[in-house]
């Protein structure tokens, strides 16, 4: 498939209107804040990057935002409903979907096994027809598989459906992930460090692949530390030192920012212009 099919945005949001809207979140885990007072809007068909060095709060807001950690204070919307107080399952089940920082391998499964996981949420079977393995289990399974061979027709693996998922190359695992979340047919696609652990060829084709995401009408929220991944394609960037947001704008601006040259970027040259860096 070319492309992710276009989504209708979840709760029915205008086009102007963030499909995920974060307000003040804070989290504190004891005497340490990770995340203090962060607004994130995630648009439809628009790319969000959030950056910051190592330990700015970036994945915690991803597990704020999926509904892994409860937030200390602030609010999160999908669609004008909050998600503060609900499960991981239930925040999928409204149109959220992730990737992880270390790829969830599945011990024991093949690639496209591991793909049709996501596919319970849409599975029409009851637990007795699963344990009978019934018509309309089998009809669930023929679709799952499908599905997972679109999907990963889609991110360019289809030919690896079969083989186990700790055989495949880091970069392959992380595209497989990104393919596992799309399954869900997500409103929303959170991505945590995707290009971690791959080569130019691999980030590239990744690039394409997540402004393919966003032109099917999916928001994409990209945390990533590849500053020329985000700069290719992010249409916003929030950058986070030390859980405190503290610039939000284009890549260009951003990238300009004195105060995001001096804590992350990189030095000021002598034209008083930063100098991205990878970090």
């Amino acid at each position: 498939m070319s492309a992710p099919a276009a989504t209708t945005p979840a709760g029915g949001v205008a086009a102007s209107e963030p499909l995920l809207c974060a307000r003040g979140l804070i989290k504190r885990f004891g005497g340490f804040v990770a995340v203090s007072n962060v607004d994130v809007d995630v648009h439809a068909g628009h790319i969000t990057a959030m950056i910051g060095p190592n330990g700015a709060g970036k994945s915690t807001v991803i597990n704020l935002l999926s509904g892994a950690l409860l937030p200390t204070k602030g609010s999160v919307t999908i669609g004008g409903q909050s998600i503060v107080g609900r499960g991981s399952h239930e925040v999928a089940r409204m149109g959220v979907a992730r990737t992880f920082q270390t790829p969830r391998l599945f011990d024991g499964l093949s690639v496209g096994e591991s793909m049709m996981l996501p596919r319970a949420l849409f599975a029409k079977s009851s637990y007795l027809e699963c344990f009978v393995h019934s018509p309309r289990t089998r009809k669930d399974e023929a679709g799952g598989w499908e599905s997972a061979l679109d999907w990963l027709s889609f991110v360019g693996l289809a030919d690896v459906a079969e083989m186990p998922m700790s055989a495949l190359p880091v970069g392959s695992q992380r595209l497989v992930e990104v393919a596992r979340a799309l399954a869900l047919e997500p409103d929303i696609v959170l991505l945590d460090e995707p290009a971690a652990g791959l080569d130019h060829t691999e980030t590239e084709r990744l690039a394409r692949l997540i402004e393919q995401i966003a032109q099917s009408g999916i928001g994409v929220l990209l945390v990533e530390h590849d500053m020329h991944l985000v700069m290719s394609v992010a249409d916003t960037v929030v950058v986070l030192d030390a859980g405190v947001c503290i610039a939000t704008g284009t890549a260009t601006a951003v990238s300009e920012d004195p105060t995001v040259i001096e804590a992350y970027l990189g030095v000021v040259n002598d034209k008083g212009a930063g100098e991205v860096k990878d970090v």
